[in-house]
């Protein structure tokens, strides 16, 4: 028995400040992240090879890659860690896309790179109907739809850089250009 409302998806927007997390069920929660810097006693020094996604996984699940932690002599600096502190869980914008008529599917979505800079507030889903819809956010908090493609396969993956949204279903990859 699969649960419906399980997260399917995840995006950040290119400075890191929000997530977005698409659920199974259709309803999208975004998320505004705060850090806060912290000196630590053990410094620690991140391998050139670990990437930043995957440190800050580490850091928002309290978990240490015992590669990327070396001790450090008495004479280095103190160092400042940007560490994850909690996501404003207690109020994320919430979008949903199930109706009383229909259930969709979704299965993967894509926040605006610029969703921090823009008054606009966009993201990009996709659905196992072959849909995908381009949603803005408006300064009232008004959701207004757009398709952007309907097929018949599934969407299995979205990626958004710049004006550029590409998609990929069984057919094969799309490229749409916002500009």
């Amino acid at each position: 028995n699969e649960k419906r409302d399980t997260v399917v998806s995840l995006s950040f927007d290119s400075t890191g400040k929000y997530l977005a997390a698409g659920r199974s069920n259709g309803e999208v929660l975004i998320f505004e992240l705060h850090y806060h810097y912290a000196q630590h006693e053990q410094a620690s020094k991140k391998p050139e090879n670990e990437s930043l996604l995957s440190s800050f996984f580490a850091v928002a699940t309290n978990t240490a890659n015992s590669k990327s932690t070396t001790s450090s002599s008495t004479n280095d600096p103190p160092q400042y860690q940007r560490t994850f502190d909690k996501a404003n869980s207690a109020d994320p914008v919430k979008c949903s896309y199930a109706t009383p008529i229909s259930n969709p599917t979704l299965t993967c979505l894509a926040i605006d790179p610029s969703y921090s800079r823009r008054r606009e507030k966009s993201h990009i889903v996709g659905f196992h109907d072959g849909r995908i819809l381009h949603t803005k956010q408006g300064f009232f908090g008004r959701f207004t739809n757009s398709s952007i493609y309907n097929g018949s396969d599934p969407i299995e993956t979205i990626d958004w850089r710049g004006n550029l949204v590409v998609w990929a279903d069984q057919t094969g990859m799309k490229l749409y250009d916002r500009s």
